[in-house]
């Protein structure tokens, strides 16, 4: 079997699994949507807040949308579902974006009025209808479990407007799931016969070379609308701003008024990319394109695309460019991009949590979820013990894996140990950073922000660690097992009642993601709020589930909170989504809305998050400290070359110590302990 038989067979489990948990046949599409959809909306190759729904026309179909009415953005969705891995017909591809614009036409031209009680489906009608002809940029999206033949983007006219096509088949989820940042946005300046004339300054570091060019206004606006948006910003320190400061009304105003002075009054942008092509001393082509400075002119520019005359302007307008190309790819240097961000931006103030400065704090929880004191006990669902693995950066469970099948490991082995896939009640436990923040923020009672994308969620939740440090005058957040396990309890709980949530749903004939978001947060936080934080996060850690009572409360509450959103959103919002994104809404709810049963659970007094130490042992070490184990690793790294010489250096010295039965000084200990990691996570096993 290759990769991607193997992969197929994944996403296969994966959309079974969630059938499995449906109750309707009429919602199996669904689940197919939602499987390619998680993974999409998690890499930033679609909006976030997106809705799965179905819409049968009398001519088209709609299988579901999201929208940005910020960026002034629409993206629409169908499935097509082959059902083995083969060719999926261009013909049958086609006649899907066919479905897509037939549907649009039917809604725009008043032809179909919709269903009268999906609540789901109105509201997209309403988006469309409202927001259709003012969008900046609308993609449709054919999503296939079959491979497609080089019709992966594709223009069309839509209405008179401009419309991307694009096609997610399963070779292409395949590979962008193991997509790094380097290998985002392989810009083309020939294709957009715009090939960029560049200078190149003179050489001060073996680590990268730098260009200076400058690129037109509405070439780098098609840039940031063809390659995934705010995907090229994810090593900027800051998100788009809007027009609220003045910066970007400084901006806004040049484009309108001066664009031709735009490139005297603008700073320009920073690049950072993995690799440059020249050809006769122009840029003909980038790969990695990141944008660590200058995201809010990028954006601002993006913007501008919506009328004719902003399209004008955006011609005559040019943008200084720095581009910075790295020798060693952009994953290896993530600390340096971070000075670049810092002292390239002068613009508008950096506050350390803007700057990601605790990344630290990340990968904490990574050493925290590989060690052993944090195996999971057996429960209902394995009856073995098992392990949470959390995912510091993207795709690296599966890279981890991978070496592990390559060194032996047989796969019923890792899948018994690391569950990796959901089945029913019985939770994926390999979780990355935004999940963490998600079930961190409704823990703490700021549901507003968990109802927002996972990436608005996650920047609010660094700012909250951020305020942390500055409450505590400290330089680094110290956690410890007890902070892990209560965690872990945290992410079950969200887990459980985003499960329960679904369920109840669809008892109640609708479908299983219907406001499943604002849902999930508010419960957890009600919850929170009305405990004084008391539920017991140790006993869901030893039952790694929660208890009957609390699935109980939270099963008969879940239908009122439903319904309080339904009869209460449309005095201040247009949807129950909208409503729960606003700090008012919390603050209407945490006062008006009472849990039902809530004396039926177990409260402990106090705060839960009141830690105390494990057996005194939160400074010690928890690597190996044996002569045998570091000769062995160093053996290893001498037949294998995965370990710098200087790492190896250190195994020595640990297997030397270890003879001279010497304590290793907290410095040596902390290199020892990231060559450990790297070691294991290369294949190295322990004896």
């Amino acid at each position: 079997m290759n990769k991607l038989e193997e992969y197929y067979r994944e996403i296969e489990s994966e959309i079974f699994e969630k059938k499995e948990s449906l109750l309707k046949p009429s919602f199996q599409l669904n689940s197919f949507c939602e499987v390619y959809l998680e993974k999409l909306s998690a890499g930033n190759f679609i909006l976030e807040d997106y809705t799965v729904c179905y819409l049968n026309t009398k001519k088209g179909e709609i299988h579901g949308y999201a929208i940005d009415l910020t960026e002034q953005r629409l993206d629409l969705f169908i499935a097509l579902e082959i059902g083995k891995l083969e060719n999926a017909p261009r013909n049958k591809v086609m006649r899907s974006f066919d479905k897509i614009s037939l549907a649009v036409e039917e809604i725009l031209n008043e032809d179909y009025l919709g269903p009268d009680e999906d609540l789901e489906v109105d509201q997209m009608i309403k988006d469309l209808k409202e927001n259709f002809e003012f969008a900046n940029f609308i993609r449709f999206f054919v999503l296939t479990d079959g491979t497609s033949q080089k019709i992966e983007t594709k223009n069309n006219l839509v209405k008179s407007k401009n419309v991307q096509f694009q096609v997610y088949d399963i070779t292409r989820l395949n590979r962008i799931e193991d997509e790094s940042i380097e290998e985002i946005g392989e810009i083309d300046f020939g294709f957009l016969s715009e090939e960029l004339s560049c200078t190149r300054l003179p050489q001060t570091s073996k680590k990268f070379s730098i260009y200076q060019t400058h690129i037109r206004g509405d070439i780098l606006a098609e840039i940031y609308a063809e390659h995934g948006g705010q995907r090229l910003l994810d090593l900027n320190v800051r998100s788009y701003l809007q027009n609220r400061i003045k910066v970007n009304k400084g901006i806004k105003s040049t484009i309108e008024n001066g664009p031709e002075n735009f490139i005297a009054f603008n700073n320009g942008i920073t690049v950072v990319t993995n690799k440059v092509e020249i050809n006769e001393d122009k840029i003909s082509k980038i790969t990695g394109m990141q944008i660590v400075n200058g995201g809010q002119t990028t954006v601002s520019l993006f913007n501008e695309r919506t009328s004719q005359k902003g399209l004008e302007s955006l011609k005559k307008i040019q943008v200084s460019m720095k581009l910075i190309e790295v020798h060693n790819g952009i994953q290896a240097n993530f600390d340096f991009f971070k000075d670049i961000a810092t002292f390239s931006n002068s613009q508008t103030a950096i506050k350390p949590a803007d700057l990601h400065s605790l990344d630290e704090f990340f990968k904490s929880l990574e050493t925290l979820s590989r060690s052993k004191k944090n195996i999971a006990p057996p429960g209902d669902f394995h009856q073995v013990p098992t392990q949470w693995y959390f995912e510091r950066t993207k795709g690296q469970f599966r890279v981890w894996k991978n070496q592990q099948l390559l060194n032996g490991i047989s796969r019923s082995e890792l899948d018994s140990t690391y569950p990796s896939s959901k089945k029913g009640m019985r939770m994926k436990q390999v979780f990355t950073k935004e999940e963490f923040a998600k079930s961190q923020m409704a823990w703490l009672q700021m549901p507003n922000h968990f109802a927002k994308s996972s990436g608005n969620c996650f920047t609010a939740f660094m700012r909250h660690l951020d305020d942390e440090k500055k409450s505590k005058r400290v330089n680094k957040l110290e956690i410890d097992n007890n902070y892990y396990k209560n965690s872990i309890s945290k992410l079950i709980l969200n887990k459980t009642v985003e499960e329960l949530v679904a369920i109840n749903n669809q008892e109640n004939d609708k479908s299983p993601g219907y406001n499943r978001q604002p849902l999930v947060g508010y419960l957890i936080a009600v919850i929170s709020l009305k405990s004084n934080q008391g539920i017991n996060l140790k006993e869901i850690w030893e039952y790694q589930k929660l208890s009957p009572d609390l699935v109980s409360v939270i099963n008969i509450n879940i239908p009122r909170l439903r319904e309080y959103f339904d009869e209460n959103f449309d005095k201040y919002s247009s949807s129950p989504a909208e409503w729960a994104k606003t700090e008012k809404c919390w603050n209407i709810i945490k006062k008006e809305f009472e849990l039902t049963n809530l004396d039926s659970i177990n409260i402990s007094e106090g705060q839960i998050d009141d830690y105390e130490e494990n057996e005194d042992d939160s400074n010690k070490s928890e690597l190996p400290l044996t002569s045998e184990f570091w000769w062995a690793m160093y053996n290893w790294a001498k037949k294998t070359e995965l370990l710098e010489p200087r790492e190896m250096g250190m195994c020595a010295s640990m297997a030397r110590l270890s003879n001279r039965k010497k304590e290793p000084t907290d410095r040596q200990i902390k290199y020892a302990e990231k060559i450990y990691f790297k070691a294991i996570d290369s294949g190295f096993e322990e004896d």
